[in-house]
């Protein structure tokens, strides 16, 4: 099972050493947080995995914007827990005012290069008599 969510308060946490404390620092922009769930896992387990987990990805006290899933079950449960909208969606400009030093540098088109085939010589005229 497969859940996104839209994060608009996204932290992440780091140390300073690996002795010191796990602290959080925002992360600024629209950002997606995505749950890869074990198809084994129930959905309701995977609700339980999703709310134990979220709050280490989000400021205390804020909620997500928008949730999918390819569950319809799961995301309607999540929805539900998160007092959202159970047909929200991802907008379709979410994201799109991440900085060119946030995103990755667009790809550019590979043109694939045609080899010369190599030239055959007619095959040399023999003569009979």
């Amino acid at each position: 099972m497969k859940v996104e969510i839209g994060n608009a308060t996204a932290i992440e946490g780091y140390r300073e050493d690996e002795e010191s404390p796990l602290q959080y620092r925002p992360l600024t922009g629209q950002r997606v947080t995505t749950f890869i769930i074990p198809d084994d896992h129930s959905v309701i387990e995977a609700v339980q995995i999703v709310a134990a987990t979220l709050p280490a990805h989000m400021e205390p006290g804020t909620k997500p914007v928008w949730i999918e899933s390819d569950d319809p079950t799961l995301q309607a449960y999540l929805c539900e827990h998160y007092q959202i909208s159970k047909t929200s969606s991802r907008p379709i400009s979410w994201g799109a005012n991440v900085s060119p030093s946030q995103s990755a540098a667009p790809k550019k088109k590979s043109v694939a290069k045609k080899a010369a085939a190599p030239k055959q010589e007619a095959p040399a005229a023999t003569e009979e008599n």
